[in-house]
């Protein structure tokens, strides 16, 4: 019998593509031209915000309901405002599969902006 040698051919390693990492600055800022000045860029990256790309108008609003909701207890303070952030999301724990944090966050933000909003004409009925 021959000896029969089998090769293996393996698929040559592809090269990892790099991964496109941008931070954002006051320069990326310039890309939108309605862009909320009172969204500190540090939210954006708590957020993992950093494609610019893709963030549109409807994303930043959302952004800014959480900021608005967040500073009515927090103050202006970026420090309070993050910590804040940190402590509703580790109160909701992990959103569910096909939701991003952002969304997530923003329901919770509208659910209790209702539920205030309920409770103060409850308080004016019974004046």
């Amino acid at each position: 019998m021959e000896n029969v040698v089998k090769e293996v051919y393996a698929p040559k390693p592809q090269p990892e593509p790099e991964e496109k990492k941008v931070e954002l600055s006051v320069e990326h800022a310039d890309k939108f031209t309605d862009y909320p000045e009172e969204i500190d860029l540090s939210l954006l990256n708590w957020f993992n915000a950093t494609d610019t790309d893709k963030l549109d108008q409807k994303y930043l609003d959302k952004v800014k309901t959480i900021l608005g909701y967040i500073k009515k207890d927090a103050g202006n303070e970026s420090g309070e405002i993050l910590w804040t952030l940190r402590h509703i999301e580790n109160k909701l724990n992990t959103p569910p599969m096909g939701t991003s944090r952002v969304d997530h966050i923003y329901q919770y933000v509208r659910l209790q902006e209702e539920a205030e909003r309920a409770e103060r004409v409850a308080q004016a009925y019974l004046r």
